[in-house]
Order: structure tokens, then sequence, then C-alpha cells
């Protein structure tokens, strides 16, 4: 809804060729076959396709046809699933003070910085 609701770049192109006559047929089924699908339920860390101008969670293309008069109008989706810094260094300084407490039972003073490093690849 950005383009919408806020200031936003956009996109025109013109096609300077003739323009074939079962174009505009085939992009509803192009726009469909490269459509957005949603990260939510899934472990991907990112998603990308093509999405309704008007709603950006009409994924099909159902609730408004993408031909505006004579153009056609859509926009690019893109959702990355990313996780906060400020989370990260919470779970991770977490995970550190309790593998410093173990090690400190077990006699070993300090955790080595490669120990750190598996650490930060595990939170």
């Amino acid at each position: 809804m950005g383009f919408l609701s806020a200031s936003t770049s956009f996109v025109r192109y013109r096609v300077l060729e003739e323009v074939p006559g079962d174009l505009w047929t085939q992009i509803p089924d192009k726009l469909r076959e490269y459509c957005f699908q949603d990260i939510d339920h899934t472990s991907d860390e990112r998603s990308f396709g093509w999405v309704s101008i008007d709603n950006m969670l009409d994924s099909t293309l159902s609730e408004t046809p993408p031909f505006k008069g004579e153009f056609a109008a859509f926009a690019l989706r893109l959702d990355t699933r990313r996780i906060s810094p400020a989370v990260f260094k919470k779970h991770y300084q977490m995970a550190l003070e309790e593998l410093t407490a173990s090690l400190k039972e077990k006699g070993t003073p300090f955790v080595g910085r490669d120990r750190k490093k598996e650490l930060k690849d595990q939170v």
C-alpha cells in the first residue's frame, strides 16, 4: 500500500514494437505464475512475487484485475524474515552467561573465542 499511502518510486515501461494481440491475455497468467508466496507458515527466509497494486495481500490478483484502462498495473512484493539485533543480542548474552556458569563449575575460568563464535552460530 506504499504507493497509495505515501511517497514511493515507480517505473513505467513503454513497448516500442508492435504488441502481439494475445499479450493482454497472457499478462494475468504470467502474473499468477510468478505470484507472491507467503512465508508465514514456512521456514523460508525470503519470498518475492507479483501482487495486486491495490492490495498487497492479493497475490492471486483475483480481487482486482491488473488492468487500469490501457495500462497494466501491479506490484512486486518482497518479504524477508529477520531477527532484530536487540533480540539476537539478548539471546546470545543469555546463552553466554549459561555457558560461563557451566564452565566455572567444571573449573574453566573463561570462554574461548572459538567457543563464543560457535555459540553465536547456535543462537
